[in-house]
């Protein structure tokens, strides 16, 4: 074979046994990098667990506080309901009247049902139509210029979710059956015509209430946007009239206790 064909091959050798040493190095430092993955998802598995593990504890842990509150609110009912019992018991032997706790129990119920007049601490808040002015010829912005039953039903719901106990707007106490809606020009509560502008008195937690209807984003800063007049203040006593509607049931009717359909959670049992 001639000198140049001998060298060719050894220079053919020299590159194939270069490639041979690169894919090796290659192949020893991916495994390096995939070692070190493994072991890094191993310590993050020691370190925080399974996430379905930790999801599945996280969700019982939720329903046994959740049966915990319940179980406290069962037991203090329990411990109420004895108190009386007891009450009655001790009038009976006594001598007493039972007429008097039966008197007190009506009074508490009435007040419940908003049929008393309350008095505590609480806000005050009044509200007026926006001193804007909507062109003539835009009748929809001068209806958003305006006080709306919506607008109010918002500041209520705000109210009794920061722990308001009684309300009223413009001397009329909402219960549970009472019902805020426009009507043309005018709002009707409790079906009674009112208007601007509009005094909203609620007892409760002064610093509380307040919160509830001042956060940020919330219907007050709304209404302040539009430059309706908002005046809020905290009292250390307001008065809730009684509720002066009508409060008999027509159609409702009480069930026995043998007809009675069990509560949703207790017919999953």
């Amino acid at each position: 074979m001639a000198v140049g064909g001998l060298h060719k091959i050894e220079v053919r050798h020299k590159h194939t046994r270069r490639w041979v040493w690169y894919i090796t190095a290659i192949s020893f430092v991916t495994g390096a990098l995939f070692a070190a993955s493994l072991r890094t998802q191993g310590k993050l598995r020691e370190g925080f667990g399974d996430t379905t593990v930790v999801w599945r504890v996280d969700w019982l842990a939720e329903r046994w506080r959740a049966a915990r509150d319940e179980n406290k609110e069962l037991r203090e009912t329990i411990q109420s309901l004895y108190a009386t019992l007891a009450e009655y018991d001790k009038t009976m032997a006594e001598g007493g009247q039972v007429q008097k706790l039966l008197s007190k129990e009506l009074q508490k119920y009435k007040v419940l049902m908003g049929l008393t007049e309350l008095k505590g601490p609480g806000v005050v808040l009044t509200l007026k139509d926006s001193t804007l002015r909507a062109p003539a010829n835009d009748p929809e912005m001068a209806e958003g210029l305006i006080i709306h039953d919506r607008d109010l039903q918002q500041i209520v719901n705000e109210l009794r979710a920061a722990g308001a106990e009684a309300i009223a707007i413009n001397e009329q106490r909402l219960v549970e059956r009472s019902a805020i809606r426009c009507v043309g020009p005018v709002t009707h509560i409790n079906n009674v015509p009112t208007g601007p502008p509009y005094v909203i008195t609620a007892i409760g937690d002064p610093q509380v209430l307040r919160s509830g209807l001042t956060i940020k984003g919330g219907v007050i800063d709304g209404l302040k946007l539009l430059q309706f007049p908002v005046e809020l203040k905290t009292m250390t006593e307001v008065r809730v009239p009684a509720f002066g509607g009508s409060s008999e049931l027509k159609y409702a009717q009480p069930v026995e206790p043998a007809e009675a359909t069990p509560a949703p959670e207790e017919a999953k049992q």
